[in-house]
């Protein structure tokens, strides 16, 4: 009786780490295998940024701002709000602030006056912080890239954190789509790649294309969405500017 072949079990790789080996094979080693690379406050506001544009109910369940404090509640924040509020009490202030927070939190009879420090420890329990600026800085950046006008007209039809993979020379190559158009009506499928740069004009965004090889991550994922619909695939990044007025 004939035995059914085996199937062959190929090796995983991701897209990310083919970029990373790109640079080099100790940068691929250095990140992905030995995990020593850590995450810097330009990585950790790229991934903030996706999330609020991609997912925004899971980025207001895991990150809070000053924004968040309650309306028409006196908080005291600094170490002359404390000693003011001690002293509007009939008490004489003493110690640094931790001893002026303690101080304060006695005379606190009601929900009208918050220590601050003590809020944000409260929230930090189950949201990370983020600063004003940031926060409105990532807003901004959101709203430049819903109201661009290829972003408004494909929307709707849109898909996102689209998870693909495939066999490529040999590897089943896997990667995370943000956003992924199938309409009937159009000719070929979109992905749109979301990007945090420094510039969105066209030339100093090419020099970030080539640095970075984003064009090898994007050719990789044409071809795996080209296997999957048998279709042809435009791939568009949507560079937004992280400082400034947030160009898109």
């Amino acid at each position: 009786m004939q035995q059914p072949e085996e199937i062959p079990i190929l090796p995983n790789v991701g897209v990310t780490h083919i970029c990373d080996f790109l640079k080099t094979p100790r940068h691929y080693q250095y990140a992905r295998i030995e995990k020593k690379r850590e995450a810097t406050p330009a990585m950790e506001e790229g991934i903030q940024f996706h999330m609020l544009v991609l997912e925004p109910e899971k980025f207001y369940k895991s990150y809070f701002t000053d924004l968040d404090l309650p309306e028409g509640v006196l908080v005291l924040k600094t170490v002359d709000d404390l000693k003011k509020f001690i002293v509007d009490n009939g008490q004489k202030p003493s110690g640094k602030k931790e001893d002026l927070k303690g101080q304060a939190s006695m005379l606190i009879s009601s929900d009208n006056t918050i220590i601050y420090d003590d809020w944000v420890e409260n929230q930090t329990r189950d949201k990370t912080f983020i600063s004003k600026v940031k926060w409105l800085a990532l807003h901004e950046m959101r709203e430049s890239i819903l109201l661009h006008p290829f972003t408004a007209r494909y929307l709707e039809f849109g898909k996102k954190e689209v998870f693909i993979e495939g066999e490529i020379c040999g590897f089943n190559v896997r990667g995370r789509l943000d956003w992924v158009v199938d309409h009937q009506e159009l000719p070929y499928v979109i992905v749109i790649d979301l990007k945090k740069t420094r510039s969105a004009e066209f030339h100093q965004f090419r020099n970030t294309v080539v640095k970075d090889s984003l064009y090898v991550q994007a050719a990789l994922y044409v071809k795996l969405l080209e296997m999957k619909y048998k279709r042809p695939v435009l791939f568009v990044w949507m560079a937004v500017e992280g400082d400034g007025p947030k160009i898109c």
